[in-house]
């Protein structure tokens, strides 16, 4: 609009009004434009723009229009033509405002805040001047503005600590001393040290400050070592160990053992202590009876089973009240332990021991030229066993779904491997999915873990040797003979003509070996229809149709694995539970399950099968049982090492 009239202003013929924002678009011939330079000149309108501000830019191209909704709070009009959509100011471009105007103001005080908490010499090409030899300066500092602009008083708190932990460890008081005499005697060679000369007492004050400070804290420093040594111990010290240690220290410092170094001998006395190495348990004196436990040894025994460490706060406050031994109270805390993240460990420590799988991550044992996939794949197969362990004590699964579940856990790779659509991307090692309805793809249960199947396979082909005789004594806890001596190891690869099962009848037809493999082999002859690194096939290595028939040492015939994990449901699942708790009370233990224990097997499958043979009820059980809170007393001698 132009020579227009607004609140009482009139505009000259050759001045345009515009209301802001606002895109002013002028068009002139090229043979004008061409070689000159393109000037205006802008200001607000003195009444109707007394209290805003603009800022102008001015260019060749036409901007692009912004779409963004402008705010209801903004102070601009609602033009949909708005050019700078964000809003952000253009350090560019001058900010008009009027001077006598309230935007005068407003602005001049946001700039000031600004300057406030950034100021312009805020960052610096080179912060110190670095000589090659020495510096005085070892840790540079300036976070002021930017502890008020981005810290509260907690977080300020948390970094003036961690600051003067750095100089504490550091030593830099002392060390600038060191570094200001070599400056002193550098600057005496070609030059006057007088430049030096003021900061050589504020460097002196400071050194001392800070050894009266190391001083104090050598108190604290051995006190700490003492609260370190009953974490370690996982009990509270006696006097005794307290004074031991308090001993060692004061002897080192006698014989002129600097302070650091007693700290680090005193320390290293604690992690040799069988307190550390151990968990000690004290047996009753003036008995051969068994006796209880104390509750502070409780507690070690129960975190160490769960979680393959020491026990944590909760734990340790039960115990010290002497609570923790009540049945309800122990059977709570076993239940909170096992939903615990730490509670994975022991599906590491116990999960893949029973089954034979421990460090299949790294095993190495492949041919690479037969299975060179099974190197990448590997630590994905030992990771589904560990989740799907970690899963059942978490959520209280039944034991039986650790033999035939319809679900696994996989992620995007592994699920490729096995051949299982719409999990993820073929190369996603991340997320972890528990997967239902995995049966229809020949998944399901420790039997068809792909780590199950590759420990119990050879290097090349294979094993219904290996996988019959895991399933015999890990899974089932039969009893099988040991092998005849000079029985001949089988190759690596059948012989042409023969495929594996053949390879394996023969050898199993030896009088010498027959007696066990009738027992052994049908279940591996069974399993037939994985490979050596655990993938599910129809066709051999060579091409040959796979037989997974078989018959059974009952005389039933399967002509399949399916066949194999119905009667193992039907007929063994308590063969099955029976050897899971077995091997679950010796973990727990810590030892060998002996003849005396079991009784205590037959109550726990008992309350099992009263329950849904909960897993987390089978741990409660352990926990609760005799063996697992008592010790034998001092003077038991046991007739059998008599004999």
């Amino acid at each position: 609009m132009f020579g227009t009239e607004i609140a009482g202003n009139r505009l000259a013929q050759n001045d345009a009004l515009i209301l802001g924002p606002k895109v002013l678009e002028i068009r002139l011939p090229a043979g004008i434009a061409a070689g000159t330079e393109w000037v205006a000149s802008a200001s607000l309108h003195p009444t109707a723009g007394k209290n805003g501000s603009v800022q102008l830019s001015l260019g060749v191209k036409k901007p692009e229009l912004g779409t963004a909704p402008i705010p209801e709070t903004a102070e601009v009009s609602r033009d949909p033509n708005w050019t700078n959509v964000a809003r952000e100011l253009m350090v560019s471009s001058p900010v008009l405002v009027s001077a006598s105007g309230e935007a005068q103001a407003r602005t001049e005080a946001a700039f000031e805040r600004f300057r406030d908490l950034f100021p312009i010499a805020l960052c610096y090409n080179k912060i110190v001047p670095v000589d090659e030899v020495v510096t005085l300066t070892l840790f540079y500092r300036e976070d002021e503005y930017l502890r008020k602009l981005m810290l509260d008083e907690q977080q300020t708190a948390t970094l003036e600590k961690l600051w003067a932990e750095l100089h504490f460890v550091s030593q830099d008081a002392l060390k600038s001393v060191d570094a200001y005499e070599q400056l002193w005697q550098f600057a005496t060679q070609d030059a006057d040290p007088s430049a030096f000369e003021p900061l050589r007492e504020p460097l002196l004050r400071k050194a001392a400050e800070f050894r009266k400070t190391m001083l104090d804290a050598q108190a604290k420093h051995v006190e700490s070592v003492l609260d370190f040594a009953q974490r370690a111990y996982r009990q509270p010290l006696s006097d005794p160990q307290r004074q031991t240690l308090l001993n060692l220290y004061q002897n080192l410092r006698n014989t002129e053992t600097p302070h650091e170094e007693a700290i680090e001998l005193l320390v290293a006395r604690v992690l040799v202590s069988p307190e550390f190495l151990y968990r000690v348990e004290r047996p009753q004196e003036g008995t051969d009876q068994p006796t209880n436990i104390s509750d502070l040894e409780l507690a070690n025994r129960l975190s160490y089973f769960l979680w393959a460490s020491m026990p944590d706060d909760t734990l340790m406050d039960l115990a010290r009240s002497g609570k923790l031994s009540e049945p309800e109270t122990l059977r709570a805390q076993t239940r909170r332990m096992l939903k615990d993240p730490k509670a994975e460990r022991m599906a590491v420590e116990f999960g893949t021991m029973w089954l034979h799988i421990r460090d299949l991550d790294t095993l190495d044992e492949k041919s690479e030229s037969h299975f060179p996939e099974f190197a990448q794949i590997r630590g994905d197969l030992y990771r589904e066993a560990i989740l799907l362990f970690t899963d059942a004590l978490a959520n209280d699964r039944s034991v039986l779904d650790l033999l035939a579940s319809d679900y696994t856990f996989l992620n995007g790779r592994l699920a490729h491997y096995y051949g299982i659509p719409d999990v993820g991307p073929p190369e996603a090692t991340e997320p972890w999915k528990r997967i239902e309805g995995v049966r229809k793809y020949a998944r399901g249960g420790i039997l068809t873990l792909g780590a199950t199947l590759a420990k119990q396979s050879g290097a090349s082909r294979t094993s219904p040797i290996l996988r019959g005789n895991w399933l015999c004594e890990v899974v089932l806890g039969e009893k099988l003979p040991k092998p005849p001596k000079n029985v001949p190891v089988l190759a690596e690869e059948p012989p042409e003509g023969f495929t594996e099962r053949q390879l394996t009848e023969r050898h199993s037809s030896d009088p010498a070996c027959s007696k066990c493999h009738q027992r052994i082999d049908p279940y591996g002859f069974a399993m037939e229809n994985y490979d050596a690194i655990g993938r599910y096939r129809v066709r051999d290595a060579a091409g040959n149709p796979i037989d997974a028939s078989s018959r059974l040492p009952t005389g039933e015939a399967i002509r399949s694995f399916d066949d194999l994990r119905s009667h193992l449901e039907t007929h063994r699942k308590e063969d099955f539970v029976r050897q899971f708790n077995r091997k679950l009370l010796g973990y727990a233990l810590g030892r060998s399950v002996q003849l005396s224990d079991e009784p205590i097997l037959k109550e726990i499958l008992l309350r099992q099968s009263e329950n849904s043979f909960s897993i987390q009820e089978t741990v409660c059980q352990i926990v609760l049982s005799k063996p697992f809170r008592q010790i034998r007393g001092k003077d038991f001698r046991d007739p059998a090492l008599e004999q």
